[in-house]
């Protein structure tokens, strides 16, 4: 009898472990082309080392399983298409948490109806915009301003980075409103164009398969867009396009790679927005994204994104010294 009682606990300390770890199993969508900060072992989504994932976000999770007590798993899913990333917990039922260098906007929080269906954890970095370019070229272009019709520039849409270039080179007349200069040729995936007439907006549902922007003359550069990042180095190094518009510590690194041969320009950081918003910062901020009605759970990783980066003062560039930092302030927590 006694035996068989202990035999019996035993069996229910297991079931109850096991439900207890799946049940703080938390699944994570991430971006798998934005290196250094969140990306795939393998950028062919057909590949079994596609959902491995690597990169600065990453290990930041991987320190929250770490801490004692946090009793948090992560299960990784890599996402190529960056355009929408961040609803994924919204859209997709078995997601919990969007990552991927994500920057905190208002935009990204709610559905197509205004209504917010997304929440945002604290900051996990921060980051200025900029542009890659050819080094000879990036002696001519020091600011995004300087761009003409004889440059092709590279972008994917639905960036900060894309947005951030299109309102630098007035291509849009700012961030907000996104309008989009009036006698600017839209091409759109199925071969068919729009001529924006001033009041066609960036974000209109009608251009969210755009695949460039050509201008009505040569004050501006012609805008090509990508899917994903992983193909627009190779057409910059090519020359299918002049340069590429995206935040400057992904583009430091494809610069610091290339023995001499690229360049980052144009390097900027933001003002406060007119309309005093949450995405008012010196710098973009990176964040995670969760359900809204998932309060605990972003309760939880702020608590501990705090912790790890020492309340941001532990950032991008600490880690890239040291890419152990986060693990070994897990250990002490």
């Amino acid at each position: 009898m006694f035996f068989k009682k202990i035999g019996d606990f035993i069996i229910y300390l297991f079931l109850f472990s096991t439900a207890f770890l799946n049940g703080n199993e938390y699944q994570v969508a991430f971006y798998s082309d934005f290196e250094p900060i969140s990306y795939s072992e393998s950028r062919n989504s057909a590949d079994s080392k596609f959902d491995n994932p690597k990169g600065y976000e990453v290990d930041l999770l991987k320190a929250m399983e770490a801490i004692p007590g946090s009793d948090m798993t992560f299960r990784f899913h890599g996402v190529k298409e960056w355009n929408n990333i961040w609803l994924a917990p919204y859209t997709n039922p078995k997601i919990d948490i969007a990552i991927g260098g994500i920057a905190r906007e208002d935009k990204r929080l709610v559905d197509e109806e205004g209504k917010q269906v997304v929440a945002t954890t604290h900051g996990t970095t921060r980051f200025n915009q900029s542009l890659l370019m050819n080094a000879k070229e990036s002696l001519r272009i020091k600011k995004h301003e300087d761009l003409t019709c004889g440059y092709i520039v590279g972008a994917v849409r639905g960036t900060t980075g894309e947005y951030r270039y299109l309102e630098k080179t007035k291509i849009i007349n700012d961030f907000d409103e996104g309008f989009i200069k009036k006698g600017m040729i839209v091409v759109l995936e199925d071969k068919s164009f729009l001529v924006s007439n001033g009041s066609l907006s960036i974000y209109d549902p009608k251009v969210a398969k755009r695949t460039m922007l050509i201008p009505p003359d040569c004050s501006l550069p012609i805008t090509k867009y990508f899917i994903a990042e992983d193909t627009m180095i190779p057409a910059l190094q090519e020359g299918s396009i002049d340069a590429i518009a995206r935040g400057y510590i992904g583009n430091k690194l494809v610069a610091d790679k290339s023995n001499g041969q690229l360049a980052v320009t144009a390097i900027f950081s933001l003002e406060c927005p007119k309309n005093e918003s949450i995405t008012c910062s010196k710098k973009e901020e990176s964040v995670f994204y969760v359900k809204v009605e998932n309060k605990e759970l972003l309760e939880k990783l702020n608590r501990y994104i705090d912790y790890l980066t020492d309340n941001g003062k532990i950032d991008y560039d600490d880690w890239k010294m040291n890419k152990n930092i986060f693990l070994e302030r897990a250990k002490n927590y």
